[in-house]
């Protein structure tokens, strides 16, 4: 089985395949809206042959930030009673946990008595009846933490990852090409980037092209590799490897800027697949990304690329304004990597 962030274009699959699930229709529950709004915290399961064997739709309260919501969860009837709706409680109130939520309320119809004794099962507790239907409330807060398994118990030894990438490399697609950033790129870079929405929620902004050529001669000293974004022969933005550890086969795709033009378009899916393939081909067995708590957009975009949210690094980063932000932290491994390279591909191929 395949757990996986939900996003708007599950949502046609869905509705399609639930009018069979129960005793009555009720996809008009599911509007298009909880894929498109909360697939970051929803979650579409898979089977090996890449049907949809379950789903959860639920997402954190904006009003009280102790408290979540679980809209709907659905399992294919041939897989009830394997432990599936279980699975999917669980991973939600774990990243629920991880936003500081103490309490988890969804809601079903009274005569749904299969359902009543399900979630009084996974922990639900009948909160109160009315109108038909049936409020439930779970704490989780005052769980313990489950120690984690290892995935990879037999793990083989792994070769290091090769690094630097080499001075000459031009990753190209069919919309974009990214090289290593150079002095030459500095005025372009400039131009493109000097707008007060790009650098919201990324410090360090350079004041004229001349900064933008000190920041990268400082790049290296920081760990940094950065790449400059052409589409069209032109100037889109920057992006760059970060924190590489060709010992540990790991590093970060960070320090990502597009002009706004850029946004929604196929520039940063394909920036992604392409950094992404260059280093799973070379060895790197993890890729992280990470950004600003704040950034909404961000999150959304990291979670559409297929990546996994691994949780909140608490009070890690300075911001531009000097307050300290916590970072949101995904990753994509090399045993994701076929599912993302294949996500990714179908996006560029439908945009």
């Amino acid at each position: 089985m395949r757990f996986r962030p939900a996003d708007g274009n599950d949502y046609a699959g869905v509705v399609a395949a639930v009018p069979g699930w129960w005793w009555r229709d009720v996809s008009p529950l599911l509007q298009e809206l909880f894929f498109t709004n909360f697939g970051s915290t929803s979650t579409i399961v898979e089977d090996d042959s890449g049907g949809l064997a379950a789903f959860l739709v639920g997402f954190p309260s904006l009003d009280d930030q102790q408290c979540a919501y679980v809209h709907f969860i659905g399992v294919r009837p041939d897989l009830r009673g394997s432990g599936l709706g279980a699975e999917l409680h669980a991973r939600f109130a774990q990243a629920m946990v991880q936003r500081g939520v103490t309490t988890i309320r969804c809601v079903t119809n009274e005569l749904n008595t299969e359902s009543i004794a399900f979630h009084q099962r996974v922990g639900f507790a009948v909160e109160s009846v009315s109108d038909g239907h049936v409020h439930f409330v779970r704490t989780i807060g005052e769980a313990r933490f489950a120690p984690r398994d290892d995935p990879r118990p037999g793990d083989p030894p792994w070769a290091q990852a090769a690094w630097p990438p080499p001075p000459d490399v031009v990753l190209a697609g069919r919309h974009v090409t990214l090289a290593p950033a150079t002095a030459d790129d500095c005025p372009e870079l400039f131009r493109a980037l000097d707008d007060d929405a790009v650098w919201t929620h990324v410090r360090g902004r350079p004041a004229s092209a001349e900064g933008w050529a000190d920041a990268l001669a400082a790049a290296p000293e920081t760990g940094r590799f950065p790449w400059t974004v052409r589409r069209g022969g032109q100037v889109v933005g920057t992006t760059s490897f970060l924190e590489a550890s060709a010992v540990d086969a790991r590093l970060e795709i960070g320090f990502t800027l597009y002009a706004r033009d850029a946004w929604g378009t196929s520039v940063n899916p394909e920036c992604k697949l392409l950094l992404l393939q260059w280093a799973f081909e070379h060895g790197f067995g993890r890729v992280q990304l990470k950004t600003d708590i704040r950034n909404a957009r961000s999150q959304q975009a990291i979670a559409r690329l297929g990546a996994r949210y691994e949780g909140v690094l608490r009070r890690y980063q300075r911001r531009s304004d000097g307050s300290i932000r916590d970072t949101v932290l995904f990753s994509v491994t090399v045993e994701d990597w076929p599912d993302v390279r294949a996500g990714l591909e179908h996006r560029l191929d439908t945009q």
